[in-house]
């Protein structure tokens, strides 16, 4: 039995691949930098972490298409204590299993094998029964009467189905022609309308990391005003945002993807997400009064997003550019379409 803990690809395209975790952290991604590099096209960057705590190993999701764990998906900064037998899913295919420091590996992989095969077997579609024989016309023919009153009853049906035809069609073309006009009239009031950015896009804009050239000094005095910034993120709407640059400018100026100290890692972890979800949410509340034409609530939230994110040379990437470009593209729309005396 290994004293190291081990990761086992049991599926994907590094089937068979065995990696012992012999250092604290381990970062798990497509990133070539990443410290276990994943060889699966819909893998992220950085997909998930491992950390080495008092407890065992922690698995942190750092993935916004997230990380299955044993088949239940994990939205981004959750952190999981594995155990022996645990399987890591990412990307479309690939299925890791984690086995701990003098755990049976062999057994782990039996069982994982086996499960696989029973759920196989539930997957697999019912068998469909054969449709029974149709019964045999019969031979006896019809009386005369009984085929006259059937050809008359015939010709009226034939005749009220085409009444009924050339009605419906009729009836379906005013809905058409109504359906069409309505959407002109849409269109119209949406025309050269801003794109919506999609959460991806928005977390992309906190994900992407600052680049800066080292300068210790610096980073000592961006983590100092992070740390004093943390316990009042909130008293006014760009505290967050502020709280969240000075931490990720930390990070540029010590050309470092993460921070030493694991206190820190989490304050910094709690501060980013909860700017993300506020974002998030106020953007699709601007976007879902847009599309009402509630154009005096519409511009009042795009208003509070720019509040929320004011422009900042310090925060450059070219994600959180975009994010403030469109935010400001919406607000020129939306006092476009306001009355003049309302704006």
């Amino acid at each position: 039995m290994a004293q190291w803990a081990e990761l086992i690809f049991m599926q994907g395209p590094q089937q068979g691949a065995r990696v012992q975790l012999r250092h604290n952290q381990l970062v798990v991604g497509r990133d070539p930098q990443c410290a276990l590099v994943l060889q699966e096209a819909y893998a992220s960057r950085k997909h998930f972490q491992l950390d080495l705590t008092a407890e065992g190993w922690l698995v942190e999701n750092l993935s916004d298409r997230g990380t299955l764990i044993n088949g239940k998906k994990f939205k981004h900064g959750k952190r999981v204590l594995l155990d022996t037998g645990d399987v890591l899913g990412t990307g479309a295919e690939t299925e890791i299993l984690f086995i701990a420091p003098g755990a049976d590996a062999s057994g782990a992989i039996a069982a994982y094998r086996s499960m696989r095969v029973q759920t196989q077997k539930q997957q697999q579609p019912p068998q469909v029964q054969e449709p029974l024989p149709e019964q045999p016309p019969t031979d006896e023919p019809a009386s005369p009467v009984a085929s006259e009153a059937a050809a008359s009853g015939s010709d009226a049906l034939k005749k009220y189905r085409k009444y009924i035809i050339f009605g419906g069609a009729y009836l379906a073309a005013m809905v058409v022609l109504i359906i069409f006009l309505a959407s002109l009239k849409k269109s119209d009031a949406k025309a050269n309308q801003p794109a919506r950015l999609s959460e991806r896009d928005i977390s992309e804009a906190f994900y992407q990391p600052i680049e800066r050239h080292q300068n210790l000094n610096i980073a000592a005095e961006m983590l100092e005003q992070a740390r004093a910034l943390w316990p009042k993120r909130n008293f006014r709407r760009a505290d967050l945002q502020a709280c969240v640059m000075a931490f990720k400018l930390h990070l540029a100026y010590a050309n470092s993807v993460d921070f030493d100290d694991p206190n820190v890692h989490g304050m910094f972890i709690q501060a980013r997400d909860e700017l993300i979800s506020r974002v998030q949410d106020e953007y699709s509340q601007a976007w879902i009064s847009q599309q009402a034409q509630k154009w005096r609530e519409s511009l009042m939230r795009w208003n509070s997003l720019q509040m929320m994110l004011p422009r900042s040379n310090d925060w450059d990437t070219p994600a959180y550019r975009d994010l403030q470009d469109n935010i400001m593209s919406h607000v020129a729309y939306v006092r476009k379409k306001m009355p003049a005396k309302r704006r």
